[in-house]
């Protein structure tokens, strides 16, 4: 009985070990031109911690031994000796073979040092911005995901607006998993076709649905 009573003891310790401590993970996700950055800035804004995996990609380009694996399979993707975003960006979405060699050089170091980064953070709850949770196969991290989509010609013209041509936009929207096989994943979907105030109006009625988002402003 005195085993049973410790057994019991121990499973209960846990339990409240696990509802008051257990970090809960938002995972934010969408493909390009969707708006997720502004949904993240929007989360950050309204007090939730975000941890932006696009910010820890472009600091393992900054490592030296990175940038000569990339120039040696991707080509010239260089300028004064760094990654050119522009130049990286028309080599790997115009070739999938590229593409596929690069995504396998960074995105192992990515998800070791975004890992690193979740672990060590104190907050209660925490949002991690990723383009592409699902094609890392990292959903499994996440109690909650938010997916932000938009009209594929939306996407497009939010694109051609950076100076990007509509042949390129095209290419670098049809590189990702489209939205409709990421949506029956998820726990929230929000359509951003809208204005700026019309997105905002929406991640502000999720915000209160997220678990324990309302202590973790506290």
């Amino acid at each position: 009985m005195l085993g049973n009573f410790l057994l019991d003891f121990s499973l209960s310790l846990y339990i409240i070990w696990i509802v008051k401590y257990k970090k809960i993970l938002i995972g934010l996700t969408g493909n390009i031109a969707s708006g997720k950055s502004m949904v993240g800035k929007i989360l950050k804004e309204s007090g939730l911690p975000v941890i932006e995996a696009d910010k820890i990609g472009w600091e393992i380009l900054k490592r030296k031994e990175i940038i000569m694996e990339i120039f040696d399979a991707c080509g010239d993707c260089l300028k004064d000796r760094k990654i050119d975003r522009k130049k990286l960006g028309n080599i790997v979405f115009s070739n999938k073979k590229k593409l596929k060699v690069f995504n396998a050089i960074v995105h192992p170091p990515l998800l070791y040092k975004l890992k690193r980064e979740i672990d060590k953070r104190d907050d209660r709850v925490i949002v991690v911005n990723a383009a592409l949770i699902f094609e890392w196969r990292i959903e499994n991290w996440f109690d909650k995901i938010i997916l932000v989509t938009a009209d594929k010609e939306k996407k497009i013209q939010r694109l051609i607006k950076k100076g990007i041509s509509r042949k390129k936009a095209v290419q670098r929207i049809n590189s990702q998993l489209s939205d409709k096989k990421k949506m029956n994943k998820c726990d929230f979907v929000i359509k951003n076709n809208g204005t700026k105030t019309q997105l905002k109006e929406k991640i502000l009625s999720i915000i209160p649905l997220l678990p324990s988002t309302s202590s973790s402003r506290k």
